[in-house]
């Protein structure tokens, strides 16, 4: 489990919570939670109801229909998700 600290420096970095105030980036914080994917594992589908946010790190593969794209990402955030 990842220290309340960890969260604050990894969540500072991302541009959609870098200007939040303090008080409410350690709210934040304190309910994300720091998930790992395998090479190839599926995170999302298109369709499926959004139930998290989801910030980014690294190669990300999409497969629409059948044309598969890659893309190099630095930080997505998906406006999708309700949080619910």
């Amino acid at each position: 489990m990842e220290s309340l600290e960890h969260n604050l420096e990894a969540l500072r970095i991302i541009q959609a919570f870098a200007e939040l105030p303090p008080a409410r980036l350690r709210l934040v914080a304190q309910a994300a939670e720091e998930v790992h994917f395998d090479a190839g594992e599926v995170i999302v589908r298109q369709g499926d109801p959004g139930d998290a946010v989801y910030a980014l790190t690294g190669t990300l593969s999409t497969r629409p229909g059948l044309d598969l794209k890659t893309r190099t990402l630095i930080c997505v955030i998906s406006a999708a998700a309700t949080g619910h």
